[in-house]
């Protein structure tokens, strides 16, 4: 649950079955939602999706990663390389497909408005790995089309 913190963000309420509440702010509003064993170590990872308002409505993602069902970590999410944020202008759209994080946006071309893109689309897929301090999410596929 996501609910405005009068000052522009808001305050975000995970509550895993059995468990504690995981609080946190964030700065955009929540679209939606998903749960995966994205490490295949038998324990689900909880993502959130969040979009920005206004016209570019660029996306975000917010997961915990559960420590062999004893507590939660949050799980690091990438910003876009410059290479992948060529002609990025948001609209993201966020989904889990058999346990992959998979990131959809379409692709601007110069002159292009906001609401009005020519270009392809651009979908990025995400492996969760175990890195130093935390998990995190590395880009492991992009496709275009």
């Amino acid at each position: 649950m996501s609910t405005p913190d009068g000052n522009g963000g808001y305050d975000l309420k995970i509550q895993p079955m059995g468990e504690k509440v995981i609080e946190r702010h964030i700065d955009d509003p929540v679209i939606d939602a998903a749960v995966g064993d994205l490490n295949g170590d038998g324990f689900y990872e909880i993502l959130i999706f969040t979009q920005s308002v206004g016209s570019g409505s660029y996306g975000n993602v917010i997961a915990y990663s559960s420590n062999k069902g004893q507590s939660w970590s949050e799980v690091s999410y990438p910003e876009l390389s410059s290479k992948l944020s060529d002609g990025y202008m948001g609209h993201d759209k966020f989904e889990v497909v058999d346990n992959v994080l998979v990131r959809q946006f379409p692709l601007y071309l110069e002159g292009d408005t906001n609401a009005n893109p020519k270009g392809k689309m651009r979908q990025i897929q995400y492996d969760m790995k175990d890195g130093e301090a935390s998990r995190q999410f590395v880009v492991s596929e992009v496709n275009e089309f």
